[in-house]
């Protein structure tokens, strides 16, 4: 009865585990900690599903089948085909994420010797583990030969902006390199792993793979966090759970990992002072229920009971401790569950076959195969402006070329034989691809970008009354004067142009957030240079950045998820042509959503739907040559599209014409746009003493002013007719009433 019950809540725990990638956590200054790990699917859920459940009871009764029957359980020589794929940042070779050839072959060699009973500090392990401790004899091996027969070194580097990894989405990196599961052990190197279920004050996700019998294709291998790679324990204990392994306190108090010779742990052992030295960790967890009873029941108890007062085997690979350089065994019976694990699954078995280990290039005497390199690069600067310089770096990876061309449409030079070229010049605004082709005496290959460098336009506005953006027809982004990109390279979810929307006129800028978006990818809008110098101010008055936006979600924020890793917006501005950017505003979490949730695609429909955000700017700001840039940056996949609209750069005391229309003024403008005459109607609820007009063309000329020493209150109507000094295009008319500024925009066609 006792065991019934206990493989019952096993399967709860297992099932539990199985759909959650597993991972080690370790807080800094030498703390440790483990979480419980949120599930985004709830246990009912994964009970009630027939797959999962067949699945999961047949590699049990398979692994039944070769304990009881004493089915065959060789330990012949296996051969795994290993591929690394390096997700890196743009680092230099060796440091961060990108780590070197040399290193990775540093890490080969950790596997196998973890896994053949040689790790270096073997030798401390204490006599009653040592027993118990066993050679998988399981050979891993960096692939000679691609999906495609090409010769590669099993290595490859993809240049990723990406700065975190989403283990609950992590098939958004995965996608930028994968090789085939039933033919390679697939392991990624990052730079760092999150997840939105995990709380920002516990451990780092050093790594997690998922079990064989759930982990879709394209997912299955293992995550390593760059950090923690060179360790001795992090990428054995990740192949562990690639291979079925679970943790040997069965992730509960007192657990069971179902392998009959590892101990019963109560639970992680982060707080073991020491698990390097060969001190014995007496067993924490007791079992007084072992009296023989006879028959098949005693053989079970006696087993169980010799588990639970053996001690605890902190030095198991499948264990949670402080330091990950110290576990350094795997259990006979662990082992046996591994190699089970590549007979029962296809894509596991088929990847150690004799064809495959021919058709990869690690079977023993392989022919030598040489390999050309690959081209992979990036500009150390994405957005310039006309006129200054960029420079890229090389980052071909599978063999060292020995020649480079570099083509720059658009560029100046146009072409380049260095190995990272600097000193590249664009003379129009635009976004550039780039090509680069490497070679060396065995081959080449060419890789093409779009979307390399954004150059922006080079005008630098000067207005005195400062300056409007409403993405209205003839104003500069539909005129193509704001840039707008992604990283990564993204088109359908960049900043567009709408006419859908808008809180003012008739359109508006839209950012495509519905399931267009991965977590970490970023979307950047940065606006044409202004002189904010020139802006008249009055004494003591101060800048402001004033815009609208709307935001819904698509959903509720998950149960658990940390509303941190929630979409946000941030402002910042620049100085010299994005070089360096200073943040004025953050827009995070909660913060961003002006609209509940609508689970369709998002467009607001009501003008309390957009908020209004009002900054002001600090002195530092100010400049002849200033840039203004809204990133957006992906959370979770439960945000919607976000919309912006009637961004203003003006002095403190300017008032936009929507608030000052709910005081005590109310102004239209019609028709607009017009072709010959307008109407400027002015309805005031009081009197105004002052009153002045001024319209500028988009040099920020004055082509037309007038004055009123006094309006009164009522209905007033100001002509404003093409024929006096205007041409079609667009004109800001800007009123003053008693001091307080208004500003609204006319368009002649």
């Amino acid at each position: 009865m006792f065991r019934k019950m206990k493989v019952k809540i096993l399967e709860l725990i297992i099932l539990l585990l199985i759909f959650m990638p597993f991972r080690m956590n370790y807080w800094l200054m030498g703390q440790t900690d483990h979480h419980v790990p949120g599930c985004p699917v709830s246990i009912k859920k994964m009970l009630e599903d027939p797959a999962f459940m067949e699945d999961y009871q047949a590699f049990n009764d398979y692994i039944k089948r070769l304990a009881d029957n004493s089915l065959e359980k060789s330990l012949d020589k296996r051969i795994v085909p290993v591929v690394f794929h390096i997700i890196h940042r743009g680092s230099n070779l060796g440091q961060n994420e990108n780590l070197s050839n040399a290193q990775i072959q540093q890490i080969m060699q950790t596997i196998n010797k973890v896994f053949s009973k040689q790790a270096n500090n073997i030798n401390t392990l204490p006599l009653r583990f040592d027993t118990i401790a066993g050679n998988a004899n399981i050979e891993f091996r960096l692939a000679r030969r691609d999906p495609l027969g090409n010769c590669t070194d099993g290595i490859r580097r993809v240049y990723s902006p990406t700065k975190s990894i989403d283990v609950y989405g992590d098939v958004n990196f995965k996608n930028y390199s994968y090789w085939d599961r039933s033919k390679y052990l697939n392991i990624w190197i990052v730079n760092n792993i999150q997840s939105p279920f995990e709380s920002t004050t516990g451990g780092t996700i050093l790594g997690y793979a998922l079990f064989p019998g759930t982990a879709p294709a394209l997912q299955d291998g293992c995550t390593i966090a760059a950090g923690a790679a060179l360790t001795q324990a992090v990428v054995p204990h990740e192949i562990g759970h690639h291979l079925n392994l679970i943790h040997i306190w069965g992730d509960e108090e007192c657990g069971d990992d179902e392998v009959d010779d590892t101990p019963i742990h109560n639970d992680v052992n982060f707080a073991w002072a020491n698990p390097c030295t060969t001190a014995i960790k007496e067993a924490t967890c007791y079992d007084t229920s072992w009296v023989l009873a006879g028959g098949d029941s005693a053989v079970y108890n006696f087993k169980k009971h010799m588990r639970f007062n053996v001690g605890e085997n902190f030095q198991n690979i499948m264990d949670y401790v402080s330091n990950y350089n110290c576990p350094n065994m795997f259990t006979k019976g662990q082992i046996q569950r591994m190699r089970a694990a590549m007979d029962f699954y296809s894509y596991r078995r088929s990847v150690w076959s004799e064809p495959n280990l021919i058709a990869t290039g690690v079977a023993d005497n392989s022919p030598a195969c040489s390999p050309a390199p690959i081209p992979e690069f990036w500009a150390t600067k994405k957005f310039v402006c006309v006129g200054e310089s960029v420079s890229f770096r090389d980052g071909s990876f599978n063999a060292t070329p020995t020649s480079w061309q570099w083509e720059f449409p658009g560029g100046t030079p146009a072409t380049s034989t260095q190995q990272n070229p600097t000193g590249i010049t664009y003379s129009a605004p635009g976004a550039y691809p780039v090509n680069l082709t490497v070679s060396n005496s065995v081959g080449g290959n060419s890789l093409t970008k779009q979307g390399v460098v954004y150059v922006g336009y080079p005008e630098t506005k000067v207005r005195s009354f400062g300056y409007s953006e409403g993405f209205e027809y003839g104003e500069d982004f539909e005129m193509g004067r704001w840039t707008s990109y992604t990283e990564p390279e993204n088109v359908s979810a960049r900043w567009e142009h709408t006419c859908a929307t808008s809180y003012s006129g008739s359109c508006a800028l839209k950012l495509n957030n519905f399931f267009s978006n991965d977590r970490g990818q970023m979307a950047y809008l940065i606006s044409p240079s202004y002189n904010l110098n020139a802006i008249q101010l009055s004494t003591g008055e101060s800048l402001r950045l004033r815009f609208r936006y709307a935001y819904a979600l698509n959903q509720s924020l998950p149960v658990g998820a940390n509303p941190n890793f929630m979409d946000a917006l941030r402002i910042l501005y620049s100085k010299n042509c994005g070089s360096s950017w200073q943040a004025v505003k953050n827009i995070t979490k909660n913060e961003l959503i002006t609209a509940g949730i609508s689970p369709s695609l998002y467009t607001p429909n009501d003008k309390i739907e957009w908020y209004l955000i009002d900054i002001n700017l600090p002195n530092a700001a100010k400049g002849d040559n200033v840039r203004f840039m809204f990133e957006f940056s992906a959370g979770i996949s439960i945000g919607n599209n976000l919309y912006l609209d009637d961004i203003e750069i003006v002095g403190a005391q300017q008032i936009s014409a929507p608030e000052f229309e709910s005081d005590h003024f109310s102004i239209a403008l019609q028709p607009n746009p017009a072709s010959t005459h307008a109407d400027l109607a002015l309805n005031l609820t009081r009197p105004v003493q002052e009153f002045r007009v001024e319209i500028f063309d988009l040099s920020g000329r004055v082509v037309k002013s007038m004055s009123r020493q006094k309006l009164l209150e009522g209905l007033h109507i100001i002509g404003i007719d093409k024929e006096d000094y205007m041409r079609s295009g667009l004109y800001f008319i800007r009123m003053s009433l008693d001091g307080s500024i208004v500003t609204k925009k006319l368009i002649f066609q």
